[in-house]
């Protein structure tokens, strides 16, 4: 007997669901059986098959699954709207999952002698052709315990399809095990939360114990990988069922990148302080708690009205207003917002206090609404936003969302669409366009707009409409170098870079700049299972100030016998070698580096950066994805190698190579990227390609001088710090200086990061 199992929620049943289970009950034949979990609505409200091999049951009689959500329920992938949303911290949503099938394979186990198999398929695969039992007995063998799609390149494998064989014991312990991860909580120990990062960790330890598994695509070459090819794909059911994974969905058309554009929105919040904010789309109350939090900031108490549609809404609607949001309630909105609100007067003592008003503002808006700002994001037709608009023009401070640009391929939304455009441009109060790169799924960028309304009310601050200089850093040798670098490197160096496990141990990265506090540094070293690591430059330095360099990291392919950008004959920076050192030397160092070391008989581990360089001439044109090229055949690198990412120089790959390590905690000192401001006829120096050689950029009002190189590795910087996703805690040293004024606007510095129990480790046992 083969039992299926899938589930899935209102939304889901709309835009995938119905076609599985539309092409199950025609294609499906007797004793297939399909098991559909559904949650969170009524099915009987939809027109969904009915027929003897397919059974909807409601996973929202499952109390345990209710209980896990109520304890848990601000682990939603947002932390309750307070991060930008990340799937891999989403246990709500893949909760789910993991109750259905347990669910279903405990009762198999208890109500038959021969349970038969019980398989797990994501709702988003549909049947293409006539599917029996007898096509499942051809590849799924009755003497394995456990079915599935490895991914030998990724930390977990692919779970749209899971077959569990209950005749026999292990498989019902691993589901055990699973469930009883999110039953306790333990889930959240991990650094991920969803099920297939658990399910993977489950599944190592039972083959260690000798489960018998049958892996249908863990043999998937990378290169396959990197082409797009997915593990379904590859795999016999393929030939009957189409699993639409990612972008293939009919839901969207191509993934867009988050939205970054609402950061400034807290900016503009922190200035002009309004007492009372409007908003026009309320949707979830995500930007209702980011401008009561930036309100509170400077007030102790917020005011909140929003007008939605809420569960008024209709595809229709959405349609006719450009809105691609999934529908929500009232209900859930106020208490979400609710929620918010105690969580505010009990651990900030702050007043949080709204008011939500369901309907088309086309009826509901009044002029008469009093805030001391408005945010009109609601829906996006001509009438729509010339109506918000007209009601709201009274009020001081206007912030509009969805004003439109046209991208460098001349891209852009249509024009009905674009009345907010024709708004700003129209008006003769003062005005301001905010720098976005956010794009849309018809091509362009989206941005926020603002009007002033008041002449009394003061200008925008330069700090939000400031636009960050940007530049693309170049090789500063030519790529025949590099690749000769390479070469003569694999065959100088002895020992290579692996991936180490994840531990507890800390990190002390010291970069280059002049803010370094040697004193504390010192003090930090002398911790318990710290480590200290180095680029180049800064490695003379700590042996001055009597500190022990556990690694320094080199990256740069230009010779010993010239200088570099800080004016240091490069030779120099080796004349005293602490033996006990490990230089970690990237393949693309210059030899002469290399050979130096090697003479002066240091300890050095090679290690390969993550580089076009590296890759086949014949994939140069591609995206990477997944960080993982298909190196070029005239190097001889093993297919298994790890490459190092991070950015483009020493001190940011020095991150990357840590946390391959397994370091999770970093210390980072030295991290300035500015200068001394140059004198007058510096700042008139020019680089090969016309740019300035000396730059001068601002935050938060704050200006400081920098480098076109340094420039490069404070975007570097920007970008890891805008991350949430990252199991790391960083500590970023050195007042006053560009980097540091990046991490404390970052989202980084303020996110609450999630790592897995880690034991403290012997990084000897690598040999390091």
């Amino acid at each position: 007997m083969y039992n299926f199992v899938t589930s899935f929620n209102e939304e889901g049943l709309k835009v995938y669901g119905m076609k599985m289970l539309e092409t199950a009950a025609r294609n499906w034949k007797s004793p297939l059986k399909l098991t559909a979990y559904y949650h969170d609505f009524d099915i009987d409200k939809h027109d969904v098959p009915r027929c003897d091999h397919i059974e909807y049951r409601n996973l929202n009689l499952i109390t345990e699954m209710i209980a896990f959500r109520e304890t848990f329920s601000e682990h939603d992938g947002t932390e309750k709207g307070q991060i930008q949303y990340n799937f891999r911290l989403d246990a709500i949503k893949f909760c789910h999952k993991v109750f259905a099938l347990t669910e279903l394979a405990f009762e198999l186990a208890d109500d038959s002698r021969d349970p038969g198999w019980c398989i797990w398929l994501d709702a988003d695969t549909f049947t293409k052709k006539e599917f029996t039992s007898k096509d499942l007995d051809n590849f799924l063998n009755p003497k394995t315990e456990l079915a599935f799609l490895g991914r030998k390149h990724f930390d977990y494998s692919e779970t749209s399809f899971l077959a569990f064989n209950l005749k026999y014991r292990s498989p019902l312990d691993l589901l055990g095990d699973l469930r009883g991860a999110y039953n306790s909580g333990e889930v959240l120990n991990y650094r991920e939360w969803h099920d297939g990062f658990i399910f993977e960790r489950l599944l190592t330890i039972y083959r260690a114990h000798g489960m018998k598994v049958q892996d249908f695509t863990g043999h998937l070459d990378i290169t396959d990988l990197v082409k797009g090819k997915q593990a379904f794909e590859s795999f016999p059911l393929s030939d009957f069922m189409e699993h639409l994974k990612g972008d293939r969905k009919d839901k969207v058309s191509k993934p867009i990148p988050p939205a970054k554009r609402y950061a400034l929105l807290a900016d503009i919040i922190r200035q002009y302080k309004p007492a009372r904010v409007v908003e026009t789309g309320t949707w979830i109350g995500q930007r209702a708690i980011e401008m009561a939090l930036a309100s509170f900031v400077n007030r102790d108490g917020f005011h909140y009205i929003g007008y939605d549609l809420f569960e008024d809404g209709t595809k229709e609607l959405s349609k006719k207003e450009l809105n691609a949001k999934k529908i929500v309630s009232v209900e859930d909105i106020t208490n979400h917002l609710n929620t918010f609100k105690d969580k505010m007067k009990k651990e900030k003592k702050k007043k949080f206090t709204f008011e939500l008003i369901k309907g088309d503002t086309n009826e509901t808006l009044k002029d008469t609404v009093k805030a001391d700002m408005a945010f009109i994001d609601g829906g996006h037709s001509t009438a729509t936003v010339q109506n918000d608009y007209q009601k709201l023009k009274h009020i001081p401070v206007l912030v509009f969302d969805d004003f439109f640009s046209a991208d460098k391929e001349g891209n852009c939304v249509e024009e009905e669409f674009q009345e907010v455009n024709r708004i700003i441009e129209s008006t003769e109060n003062r005005k301001y366009v905010l720098p976005s790169v956010d794009g849309v799924r018809e091509g362009g960028h989206t941005h926020l707009a603002v009007m002033l309304t008041n002449p009394e009310i003061e200008d925008l601050t330069t700090k939000v409409m400031q636009v960050p200089i940007h530049v693309t850093p170049k090789d500063c040798v030519p790529d025949e170098n590099l690749v000769g670098n390479i070469k003569k490197n694999i065959k100088l160096m002895g020992n290579w870079l692996e991936k180490g496990r994840a531990h507890s141990d800390k990190v002390i990265i010291v970069s280059g700049g002049d803010s370094t506090d040697w004193k504390h540094v010192k003090e930090l070293s002398r911790q318990d299972n710290t480590r200290v690591v180095c680029v180049k430059h800064s490695y003379p330095h700590l042996l001055k100030h009597g500190i022990q360099p556990w690694g320094c990291v080199i990256l740069d392919p230009r010779p010993l016998s010239g200088k570099s950008t800080h004016g240091v004959v490069r030779k120099t920076l080796f004349n005293k070698v602490d033996k006990k050192t490990i230089f970690f030397l990237a393949s693309m160092t210059n030899p002469s580096v290399t050979r130096l070391l090697k003479k002066q008989k240091a300890k050095l581990w090679g290690w390969h950066a993550f580089s076009e360089t590296l890759r086949a001439e014949a994939d140069k044109q591609q995206p990477i994805r997944d960080n993982t090229i298909n190196v070029a055949d005239e190097f001889d690198i093993p297919p298994d190698t790890t490459f190092i990412t991070g950015g483009t120089c020493a001190a940011m790959r020095a991150i990357g190579m840590m946390h391959i390590l397994g370091f999770r905690t970093f210390d980072l000192f030295g991290y300035d990227c500015i200068i001394p401001e140059p004198t007058k006829k510096e700042k008139d120096k020019k680089e090969r390609d016309g740019r300035p050689k000396y730059m001068n950029v601002t935050v938060d009002d704050h200006k400081f001088w920098t480098t076109g190189e340094l420039l490069a590795m404070a975007q570097d910087c920007e970008k890891l710090f805008e991350r949430d996703d990252v199991d790391m805690e960083i500590t970023v040293h050195g007042e006053n200086t560009l980097v540091r004024k990046l991490w404390d606007n970052s989202r980084m510095s303020k996110v609450k990061h999630y790592k897995e129990f880690l034991p403290s480790f012997n990084l000897s046992s690598y040999g390091y």
